[in-house]
Parts: C-alpha cells; structure tokens; sequence
C-alpha cells in the first residue's frame, strides 16, 4: 500500500476533544507515603514512578530472528527521592536510623530482613473541579529500603537555597494501584497515620466525587504542588 493511500483516522481537533475532556497528569501533582516517615513523607520534592522492563532473548529459528519474553526487571536496583531538609533534621536522622536498622552500626552484622524492609506508596494525583487532589494512579514498592543517602551541599554562597537529602532505596518489585482501589489501599493499611487524609473514592479522573463516599478524615493532608 502506499502511503499516499493511507488514510489517518485522527485530525487535529480530535486530540483538542480528547485532552479537554480528560485532561492530562501533572507531574507536580503526587503524592509520597513511607511507613514511619510520616509527616516528613511532605518533603519529599522529587522522585520518579518505577520502571518496568520485559526481558527478551534473541531466538532464531529460521529466517530473521525473534525475541522471545523471558522475565520482567521492576528497577529493583535504585529509585531516588530528594528530601528538602527540615529545620530539625529530622528526615535526615531518620534515613541514618533505617540504614542503620539493616546494619548494626556497632557489631557490624546485618538484621533481618522484617527489620528494615517496608512498602512504599507513590500515587500521582489530579485535580477535580472543586480545587481537591484525588489520586488516580499509584505503585506500592514491595520490601523497600534506602540503600545509600547522597551528600548534603552546604555552601556559605548559597543564601537563599535550602537543604536537600538524595535517598536512593533498592526493593524487591512493585505492584500497580490504579485509582478505582487505591482508596482501599490507603484506608486498608494501620500504619497509615490518623492525619493523613484518605484518599476520595474517584469514578472518573476530572468528575466531582459524591460528597457521600469520601470516608471521612481527622484532616487535611497537604499535597505537593509546585
């Protein structure tokens, strides 16, 4: 066929329909939960939501060759948050205290592994009509713990900046929260604290949500927009 006999189905003002109606994510828009981290879990600036590769190996048969899908890589490896430092330090202690909850900084040895490994939550949010953030998407890392913390810069030229703390964390693999059950993930887990904010059953990303099925809160949980 050649290509002056292909037809596109799509104009122009059908991508224009389609971001109106659905709008887009934000990346400015989400949200970091860390067991025992708590509050401090506010100053997360940055992050990155996992990859997730299929390992393929290269078959031959006859003809050209194939790839052939072998496993799947989560990205265990590494994913970096940056920590904007609070006036305490208390991020910063409490990343030191989980390195040193997987090695006895005394003894030396390791712990076990129920000693330092928790899930991480990281759920890109959207924001509704009435002004709120619900979250529509999400992952859960499974047995996450901070491999390494980067150097803090402290510069006597840099007045007007602040702090920050780059935490590298390894884990296991990741599951997928899609934005119909992450209410019951967050509402689910007793480790969540009482001033965190449920998360609003959504039916759709950018319609109202029934003032009804919003479970209610102790507060307002403030969420990252920049």
């Amino acid at each position: 066929m050649a290509l002056s006999d292909y037809n596109s189905p799509f104009e122009v003002k059908d991508f224009i329909a389609y971001i109106r109606e659905h709008d887009v994510a934000r990346s400015n828009l989400y949200e970091v939960y860390i067991p025992d981290i708590n509050e401090e879990c506010l100053l997360c600036e940055s992050t990155t939501l996992p990859p997730l590769t299929l390992l393929t190996k290269n078959v031959k048969y006859m003809g050209p060759a194939r790839q052939r899908a072998l496993s799947i890589d989560y990205g265990g490896a590494q994913i970096s948050m940056t920590f904007i430092i609070d006036g305490g330090t208390v991020i910063l202690q409490k990343m030191h205290k989980w390195i040193f909850d997987a090695i006895n900084p005394n003894g030396f040895y390791a712990k076990y592994d129920r000693d330092y490994k928790k899930d991480i939550y990281i759920s890109l949010l959207h924001k509704t009509p009435t002004g709120s953030n619900e979250a529509i998407f999400g992952v859960k890392l499974i047995d996450a713990f901070p491999i390494s913390t980067g150097p803090v810069i402290i510069d006597s030229s840099l007045q007007s900046s602040v702090a920050k703390l780059t935490v590298n964390f390894a884990y296991r693999y990741w599951e997928s929260v899609l934005y119909e059950n992450l209410n019951k993930v967050f509402t689910a887990d007793p480790r969540l604290p009482p001033r965190i904010s449920v998360v609003p059953t959504i039916k759709k990303p950018g319609t109202p949500t029934n003032p009804s099925t919003v479970a209610p809160t102790t507060s307002t949980t403030p969420t990252r927009t920049r």
